[in-house]
């Protein structure tokens, strides 16, 4: 799984940067890249600020977040901990369009670059909003269904809306009057919302000349239609951004095919938290998150990878490392964090 704006923040994959030689790698591959585009280092920018510094430049943090989750998922495979299925929420899809070979990495870097360029550039400020409750009290409250747009359903009790910084601020103060648990996120654009809707033409422009989209590799999960994609239309990396994130749907589509162990690629631990709620009390499937803000990175890939290798057989005959996926007999492992 790959998350989007707002499970970001400085520091974010330090402990691997520093220690995993092939996460580091990859993080000053990507970080080239964009320094040819940008004519500024992520890394620099990265990792030079505090973790309590809200990370809210765009222009940077969109590449940022596909950078630490593309080489997360790199070093997963260096593990030998491979997927049967890759899944991105909003602008985590740009990494899982990575890791599924949908597109190369400096094209994912590259598109992202333009559309964070692109919206800076013509969108008015906004934000989006973290709600503890369930999805009716947005349908059934004038304020928050009458100010903001629904970004995402992430489980019963967890949703998001977006919308302008004014609008933003009277449902803040709705539901402070409330008593309702809420949260910005450190996004200072109106995602998943019309509010973006000034990029549009011009980011969809610069997506015609992209190469085409490759038939997936491996299985590819849309977070936007809660469905597999057998292949991806030009369009695709605008829409993710500007429809509704189908979290809960997802989970649920998931979940009626067969037990899994989902893997967090994320930053933060955001989308297999999201994955506890969703999950039943007669589900199979566990959880598990390898990066957090508490930089137990390389414990949590020690105990994944010791986790999945109780259950897969060793290296053939032909002395090929072994890979490890998460099928159903692996689902069944307690494997959660």
């Amino acid at each position: 799984m790959f998350s989007g704006q707002g499970s970001h923040y400085y520091q974010m994959g330090k402990d691997l940067y520093e220690s995993h030689p092939v996460f580091r790698s990859q993080m000053e591959q990507s970080d080239a890249i964009v320094r040819a585009l940008l004519g500024r280092s992520v890394l620099d920018e990265l990792y030079g600020h505090p973790i309590s510094m809200p990370f809210d430049n765009l222009v940077i943090s969109h590449p940022a977040l596909i950078m630490v989750e593309h080489a997360l998922f790199k070093a997963l495979v260096s593990e030998g901990i491979v997927p049967d299925c890759v899944w991105g929420s909003s602008a985590g899809e740009f990494a899982a369009g990575i890791a599924a070979g949908i597109w190369s990495l400096e094209s994912a870097l590259a598109t992202s670059v333009e559309q964070a360029t692109r919206v800076v550039r013509s969108c008015p400020p906004g934000g989006m909003l973290a709600i503890l409750g369930p999805r009716s009290l947005y349908d059934n409250s004038q304020v928050i269904h009458d100010c903001t747009t629904l970004a995402s359903v992430n489980f019963d009790q967890h949703f998001v809306v977006s919308g302008s910084t004014a609008s933003l601020a009277m449902v803040e103060r709705f539901l402070g009057d409330c008593g309702i648990t809420h949260q910005r996120l450190a996004v200072a654009f109106a995602f998943h919302s019309d509010g973006i809707d000034l990029a549009k033409n011009s980011f969809l422009a610069y997506c015609q000349k992209l190469p085409s989209f490759k038939v997936p590799k491996v299985r590819f999960i849309s977070g936007m239609t809660a469905a597999y994609l057998p292949e991806v239309p030009t369009s695709y990396f605008w829409e993710v951004v500007r429809q509704p994130i189908r979290f809960q749907e997802t989970v649920a589509s998931i979940e009626r095919e067969q037990a899994s162990i989902f893997v967090d690629c994320g930053p933060a631990g955001t989308s297999a938290n999201f994955i506890k709620y969703n999950l039943g009390s007669h589900s199979q499937s566990r959880y598990f998150s390898i990066l957090t803000v508490y930089h137990q990175s390389i414990q949590n890939l020690r105990i994944l990878r010791e986790l999945l290798a109780e259950s897969c057989p060793t290296a053939d005959q032909s002395g090929q490392p072994e890979t490890l996926s998460a099928q159903p007999k692996m689902a069944r492992q307690q494997v959660e964090c």
